[in-house]
């Protein structure tokens, strides 16, 4: 019996998310790798969740529609749009209450899915990675409907990827006595590789970028730093690893001259990530401050690989990515900025050299106790001991860095 009175295998599961949960499926019962860090990870405790609870459906938006019955038992709905829409939360309230779960993961923010929950009853886990970096009158209005929603009794804890942003749910208001931080396990650390000493070729560099294709991730400020690089007669190329809105920086690579400096690959098997990295000189991860990023697995990637990393100064990386010591930092928006930083590890291998000394004590400070696994499978339990195990984790409790 849970704290709540309800059996186990009586409780059905539901999980709202982002992400293309039919395709991972489909793909790795083909034989398929991994596109995303942690992705059959993540699909494996869903489907060995099926075998103990009655009920576990996966809700993805931005997918594809559907609503199937996988090999495992778990159900897979999916649904257009994006959720900040109305008719999308509609749509999902629709698929919840059709689903009719007793306990609920959110894996995004959504006011109107707390409510419901709350409304009904039904007991919910907002296990996040985002950070809120909203401005203006709306933006604070909207976090704080957040936080106060957040602090409801009824929800046992707020979970968010990484320290820096469940530091960031403290600021909008959320109670620290129930924020948890958490991750993913870490399949390797930078001690698999050698120190890197310089850039492969004296006076050029090669980048990579890997994450959303979009401009709110500052793809298109790599794409304009390449261009000022390339005017001022330094040889530079960029490998954009990743999905989203290619043709349309295709065509801004053309604009700029460099269609033939800048490669889109698509998407990746996860395992070849780093390896890319290795190949290249510099990792780039410029995220402009209006992306809620959390803390991206690129940075943890590109630690392991000991590639140096050039990032903007995004609240979520400025206090966990030190200038001059795992990271070089410039101001979000700003391509000259980047462009300046790549001529600096070009033209000086002492700096290249340390970052990628440095990127062993960077990544073992960025690691945390709690896993995915673990948090979620001790709060859907709803027993008091794993409720009180998973509480020493809080920020009331627990010494973060």
């Amino acid at each position: 019996m849970n704290q709540m009175g309800t059996r186990r295998e009586d409780q059905r599961v539901a999980f709202v998310q982002f992400g293309d949960y039919l395709g991972a499926v489909e793909r790795f019962s083909q034989g398929g790798d991994e596109t995303y860090y942690a992705q059959r990870y993540s699909v494996e405790l869903v489907e060995n969740l099926r075998q103990a609870y009655a009920g576990v459906t996966v809700i993805t938006v931005e997918a594809n529609p559907h609503d199937r019955i996988l090999p495992s038992g778990v159900r897979s709905i999916g649904i257009s749009g994006k959720p900040s829409s109305r008719a999308v939360a509609r749509k999902l309230i629709v698929a919840l209450e059709d689903c009719s779960p007793t306990a609920v993961v959110l894996r995004f923010p959504s006011i109107k899915i707390l409510k419901w929950c709350l409304r009904t009853g039904i007991r919910v886990l907002p296990a996040l990675a985002d950070s809120f970096q909203y401005q203006g009158l709306r933006g604070r209005i909207y976090t704080w409907r957040l936080a106060q929603c957040l602090n409801n009794t009824a929800i046992e804890l707020v979970a968010n990827h990484q320290t820096p942003a469940s530091r960031n749910l403290i600021n909008i208001g959320v109670e620290p006595s129930k924020i948890v931080a958490w991750d993913w396990p870490s399949p390797s650390s930078p001690s698999a590789h050698p120190v890197k000493t310089s850039v492969r070729v004296p006076g050029q560099i090669s980048l990579l970028f890997a994450g959303k294709i979009c401009e709110e991730k500052g793809v298109g400020d790599a794409i304009h730093a390449i261009a000022k690089l390339k005017q001022k007669g330094v040889a530079a190329r960029a490998a954009i690893v990743g999905a989203g809105e290619i043709e349309h920086f295709k065509n801004l690579a053309r604009d700029l001259d460099v269609q033939d400096d800048v490669e889109f690959t698509g998407l990746v098997p996860h395992k070849e990530v780093v390896n890319l990295m290795r190949a290249n000189d510099v990792v780039v991860v410029p995220s402009r401050h209006a992306y809620g990023e959390g803390l991206p697995m690129t940075i943890f990637d590109a630690l392991t690989s000991r590639t140096p990393l050039v990032v903007s100064d995004h609240p979520m990386f400025v206090s966990y990515v030190e200038e001059n010591r795992a990271a070089l930092f410039f101001h979000e928006k700003d391509a000259e900025g980047l462009a300046g930083r790549l001529r600096q590890l070009i033209n000086d291998p002492s700096l290249y050299h340390a970052l990628s000394e440095n990127s062993e004590a960077a990544w073992s400070r960025l690691q945390i106790p709690l896993m995915w696994g673990e948090l979620v499978s001790r709060w859907l339990s709803g027993k008091d001991e794993d409720l009180r195990w998973l509480s020493q984790f809080t920020f009331k409790h627990h010494a973060y860095l």
